[in-house]
């Protein structure tokens, strides 16, 4: 199987909502409709916060990456960072996110981003292999952050 990866239009929040719900369930990010629909809107119409990759496999929705676009001095300009990475379950250990993930590097070799990186929850020992695989390193800093709202 030869997964199809696209970058997500505005007609796909539908498809991508209920993925989005299903990652932040597994990994207990509370999910708020009324919030995250018109923050993956925005991401959806505005290619300059970053972009949405779709999966799909056999014609259904296999998963989804969000990256957003930053700023960093120490990688000499634009900065990207992966934030999400969510395949179906029957879609997984099929080379869709490793798919997902070429995708995403080149589209952001194709808009200047000077510099990747991703999140990865603590305990997720296998993704994180699996990122050292796909050539992520451990810069030996914690990511820290704050809600503002």
């Amino acid at each position: 199987m030869t997964p199809d990866i696209q970058i997500a239009s505005p007609a796909d929040i539908d498809t991508l909502l209920p993925m989005i719900a299903q990652l932040y369930a597994h990994e207990h990010i509370p999910f708020n409709d009324a919030v995250l629909r018109p923050a993956v809107a925005s991401l959806l119409t505005d290619s300059a916060l970053g972009f949405i990759c779709l999966m799909r496999a056999d014609e259904a929705p296999a998963g989804y990456l969000i990256t957003t676009f930053g700023y960093d001095i120490e990688f000499g300009g634009r900065q990207a960072t992966i934030t999400d990475v969510y395949v179906q379950p029957e879609f997984r250990r099929q080379g869709v996110a490793a798919a997902a993930l070429r995708f995403a590097e080149q589209t952001c070799r194709e808009r200047g981003v000077r510099a990747l990186e991703l999140q990865v929850s603590d305990g997720n020992t296998a993704a994180r292999d699996a990122y050292k695989k796909f050539g992520f390193v451990t810069p030996g800093r914690f990511v820290m952050n704050k809600r503002l709202v």
